[in-house]
């Protein structure tokens, strides 16, 4: 029983390291620092950042795979039943977007995002629940961020400063700081560290604070971005990966880019429910395998 307990205690210790380990800087700055306004901008061109103010719209389409635990601990963020092949909208300029859900043992989920409401209907009624919703807003809010990386950024007017150089996977790149206000979803603020590839000057990685439900408020998140392609003219990438940093290291959601085409035309009202039109409704132009 003694041993058990001092494997108990060792675990915890363990996992409060890491916890410390993965936690965000505060911001020193309260506006955004030369030096990390120069590496925003530079990753917002790497990312293709005036093809993308031409484009009007973004329609992504994306499959993954769920880690069992995080859906036990997180069922109504992670929304398995629904979330699982996902068409995606963006409208650029206007900070909005939408995700059509289907595949899942629940049926059809649609959910739209703008600065100012959110939407989410399920089988074509109306969801009033405020935690479902807040959910979807956080959802689709960070979407936007891992797909757009410094192109979301830049539109949303994040507050950054440069921390330094670093290394992850092997990959040598510089740290950004942002905080963002309001932040994902219905969050007050949130803050995202990105690592800034040397080489392409493309994100690598994001870690950021979830703030958005009381049930994640504190935690820390990572996504690993990678196998870029590029669609008239922006960078996207096609493999990601997600997983908890804090307060306990847990594997989240593998996911992949199936999908993509720009330019429709339509407005951000399109996106509303319970049904799109068929310029939205349109399946994303299916990458090259």
């Amino acid at each position: 029983m003694l041993r058990h307990l001092h494997l108990s205690l060792l675990l915890i210790a363990v996992a409060a390291l890491l916890a410390g380990c993965a936690s965000l800087p505060t911001p020193t700055a309260r506006s955004s620092t030369p030096e990390g306004a120069a590496l925003l901008e530079a990753a917002a061109t790497a990312h293709g950042w005036d093809a993308y103010t031409r484009a009007g719209d973004i329609n992504l389409r994306h499959d993954g795979r769920w880690y069992e635990a995080i859906a036990r601990v997180q069922p109504v963020l992670t929304d398995v039943d629904f979330r699982a092949t996902a068409e995606e909208r963006i409208v650029v300029g206007a900070r909005a977007s939408a995700k059509s859900y289907s595949g899942g043992a629940g049926g059809a989920k649609l959910a739209s995002r703008t600065p100012g409401s959110v939407e989410v209907w399920v089988n074509g009624e109306l969801e009033n629940n405020v935690e479902k919703r807040a959910a979807a807003a956080l959802v689709l809010d960070a979407y936007r961020l891992f797909w757009l990386g410094p192109l979301f950024l830049k539109e949303q007017g994040a507050v950054v400063e440069a921390l330094g150089a670093g290394r992850v996977g092997g990959a040598e790149c510089d740290w950004l700081l942002a905080r963002l206000a309001p932040g994902f979803g219905f969050a007050a603020e949130d803050r995202v560290m990105a690592c800034v590839g040397r080489s392409d000057r493309r994100f690598v990685q994001l870690r950021l604070s979830v703030d958005g439900l009381a049930s994640t408020r504190g935690a820390v998140v990572e996504v690993d971005l990678g196998d870029y392609i590029v669609v008239q003219g922006i960078a996207l990438p096609t493999r990601l990966s997600e997983r908890v940093v804090r307060p306990l290291p847990l594997p989240v959601r593998d996911w992949w880019l199936v999908g993509a085409d720009v330019g429709r035309g339509y407005a951000v009202e399109a996106l509303a429910g319970p049904v799109w039109p068929t310029t939205v409704a349109a399946p994303a132009q299916a990458l090259p395998r």
